[in-house]
């Protein structure tokens, strides 16, 4: 079968895929939306071996998010500082203003990082992090806290979900090389 004009065979180890339509083994998951369909991970499809898998050549202005980080925290200036430091092509930052509004979106999307405050409204830092161990698809989603509290000030079985933490004010760079260090390759 010759792949369709536009279309270019790819590894699925390097890039995320698209299957073409008749190559499909069974229907699409319709929870997935309409935006997503196109560039979905290879375990979501069984093909035969002598099927091709293709993914879409890219525009020129396209440019692909590769990492997504959930950051928590009832402070605005707190949020967009963070937002900037984080600011990358490959990186998209979803900041929210309290741990329910994150639980929420961790719920319903893929996240790669969690960041979160400790004091904030309707749900605080800790009880954020053990609802989101809760949940099935984020069991062993890393989690940093950037707080101004330090962790000796808590029980360590109450932070026991908690894969780092900085005490605020953050300095810039240790920040990014956090954050570097917890987002999957």
């Amino acid at each position: 079968m010759a792949l369709a004009e536009g279309f270019s065979a790819v590894s699925p180890r390097t890039a995320p895929i698209r299957v073409e339509i008749d190559l499909i083994d069974r229907p699409l998951d319709p929870s997935i939306p309409h935006s997503a369909i196109g560039l979905v991970p290879i375990p979501m499809f069984r093909a035969a071996p002598d099927r091709r898998l293709v993914v879409p050549v890219p525009r020129k202005d396209w440019i692909p998010v590769n990492k997504t980080i959930v950051h928590a925290d009832d402070s605005a200036s707190v949020r967009r500082w963070v937002a900037e430091q984080l600011s990358d092509p490959e990186v998209k930052v979803i900041s929210v203003a309290d741990g329910e509004a994150a639980l929420d979106v961790l719920k319903e999307s893929h996240c790669d990082l969690l960041l979160t405050d400790l004091e904030m409204p309707n749900l605080d830092g800790l009880s954020l992090v053990a609802a989101v161990r809760d949940l099935p698809m984020h069991r062993f989603l890393p989690v940093l806290v950037l707080s101004c509290r330090h962790p000796s000030e808590f029980d360590p079985q109450h932070r026991q979900g908690v894969t780092g933490w900085l005490v605020k004010p953050i300095q810039p760079e240790n920040l990014r090389r956090w954050v570097k260090r917890l987002l999957p390759r």
